[in-house]
């Protein structure tokens, strides 16, 4: 079965699937995609999906050292995106919370690097700078109908268990981690070439299974809400 996993992703791009999907996304209309956002959401959960898991062939075929490093990132990738598009259709609304997330995400990373500039005496100036740089996310946020940006985002294993996916994301993300990290774990595997080659033939299965698993859901929900 696992053998397959590579040819049912090949088969999306083969078959034009993915470009009648993102056609059919950017043609529907509110009352079938559920939220005002939820056109950009899928749009650009759709075309991230794609792009990693094009970026995960790519490394595993011109990487001349095969690094198991990337590769199980870029696998990691692949398998976060699924968790988004399965978290996006689970409920109608999600996929505005997940827009949403986008905003909470952007004041996150501006508030982290004040934070930094706090610690490190940063000069008045640079602050300013900062300062300009949340109202702008805020402004953007409000434009869209987003006016509270309090509290944390949504953390991605909290998603996997609302979509009941929990036990099963949770370890493939681990494993994934493993690898994708410099841990203690990676650093004292053996440089053995025929195991790497096996390592990072199983990296692009997993991706594949992923990809393949992420698209036809998002395709299956579009069918279904038409």
């Amino acid at each position: 079965m696992e053998d397959n996993y590579i040819e049912w992703a090949e088969s999306i791009f083969s078959s034009n699937r993915m470009k009648a999907l993102l056609e059919k996304i950017d043609a529907s209309d509110v009352s079938v995609l559920s939220s005002p956002h939820a056109r950009t959401v899928f749009l650009s959960l759709l075309r991230a999906l794609w792009y990693e898991y094009d970026g995960l062939i790519y490394d595993y075929k011109r990487n001349e050292h095969t690094s198991l490093s990337l590769l199980a990132w870029r696998t990691r990738n692949v398998l976060e995106l699924n968790l988004w598009c399965r978290f996006c259709r689970e409920d109608k609304a999600n996929a505005e919370i997940f827009f949403k997330e986008g905003s909470k995400d952007a004041l996150n990373l501006v508030e982290s690097i004040e934070a930094w500039g706090t610690k490190t005496d940063q000069p008045q100036d640079w602050f300013e700078d900062r300062k300009r740089s949340k109202e702008k996310v805020i402004e953007e946020a409000s434009m869209h109908g987003h006016d509270d940006l309090d509290g944390k985002y949504i953390r991605i294993s909290k998603a996997a268990e609302a979509c009941g996916y929990g036990a099963c994301f949770n370890l493939h993300y681990k494993f994934l981690s493993k690898f994708a990290h410099p841990t203690a774990f990676r650093l004292f595997i053996k440089d053995d070439k025929k195991e790497i080659a096996r390592q990072a033939h199983s990296f692009l299965k997993q991706g594949a299974l992923y990809f393949h698993d992420g698209f036809v859901k998002l395709e299956r929900y579009i069918e279904e809400s038409e």
